[in-house]
């Protein structure tokens, strides 16, 4: 769904223009997708459009770390707000990752009810990529 989003798309278009010497759009397993990463400081790259710093930002980032310590490959993180002029720079704590191990339980135990949990709308929804998936 992400492919035919203009948000995505225009997010593309920023991360393009910053950190031209960074390399690019980094696909690992088939399950995330990096916006940059240097392997000499072990440090992830995300680039944000936004006119503000968001947690979903920052969550979807600690979910890269942690995703890349599965791998066996411990880092930092740098987010970038150009539109902003802002860096937000972090790593994984061990609160990190349990908040996170909390969050899969809370899929998991979605995933396996029976009974389907109700719809949310959220201010934020009709500019998600995956607003036709949940709206549509």
């Amino acid at each position: 769904m992400e492919q035919v989003s203009d948000t995505v798309f225009l997010g593309k278009i920023l991360s393009e223009q910053s950190y031209d010497r960074r390399r690019k759009e980094i696909d690992i397993d088939g399950t995330i997708v990096l916006d940059g990463f240097d392997p000499v400081h072990k440090k992830i790259y995300e680039v944000k459009k936004s006119k503000s710093v968001k947690q979903a930002h920052i969550w979807q980032t600690k979910y890269y770390l942690y995703f890349l310590k599965q791998l066996g490959v411990e880092a930092t993180a740098e987010i970038s707000y150009p539109l902003l002029r802002k860096i937000e720079r972090f790593e994984l704590t061990d609160e990190d990752e349990e908040e996170l191990q909390s969050i899969f339980n809370g899929i998991s135990d979605v995933i396996n009810s029976e009974k389907i949990p109700s719809i949310k709308k959220k201010t934020f929804c009709r500019k998600c990529a995956y607003f036709e998936f949940c709206w549509g």
